[in-house]
């Protein structure tokens, strides 16, 4: 560790202390503006402490949030809704975990109904590949549309053979 003796200490905290003054001057709004990463970040917040609110009146609750200036929502808990009337939270997955069970379950059936379609094996892989990228993209839509009618098989070869009339 470096000395340092008296004067040097003083001088320094002195810099220090007119520093943090300095700083503390600056209005909030043009010192996040001063960095991007914190201004554009949104802010959010967690329904479960106005889970009733939110039982009560969903879009309103959601409308009061936005103008309180809350841009994201994260519904924690989705056990806990399903006795508001949210039971079908508890049953949805992230799309990217949802997708990634469709690879496992459905993975060789789509590569193979594409091979069969196209005859090249190289050409397959990267065509069952963009079907997974499609069906990443677009599986909550499906699942919404569909509910609880959703057919996931018959869904993602329907992506498949689209992607393969694509190219």
């Amino acid at each position: 560790m470096q000395k340092i003796n008296r004067r040097g200490f003083i001088g320094k905290t002195s810099a220090g202390l007119g520093s943090a003054f300095a700083l503390s001057q600056l209005s909030l709004p043009m010192f996040l503006k001063s960095i991007p990463e914190l201004y554009d970040m949104a802010v959010g917040f967690q329904t479960f402490p106005i889970r009733d609110k939110v039982a009560k009146d969903f879009p309103g609750t959601m409308k009061m949030m936005s103008g309180q200036g809350f841009q994201l929502v994260e519904m924690c808990s989705p056990k806990g809704y399903a006795a508001i009337g949210f039971g079908p939270l508890v049953d949805m997955k992230p799309a990217d975990q949802a997708v990634e069970e469709l690879i496992q379950k459905y993975g060789k059936l789509v590569f193979h109904t594409i091979y069969a379609m196209t005859g090249d094996w190289e050409e397959s892989q990267d065509l069952t590949q963009d079907t997974f990228h499609q069906a990443f993209k677009a599986i909550d839509a499906a699942r919404a549309a569909s509910g609880s009618q959703f057919r996931e098989k018959a869904w993602l070869l329907r992506i498949a053979l689209n992607t393969v009339r694509m190219q």
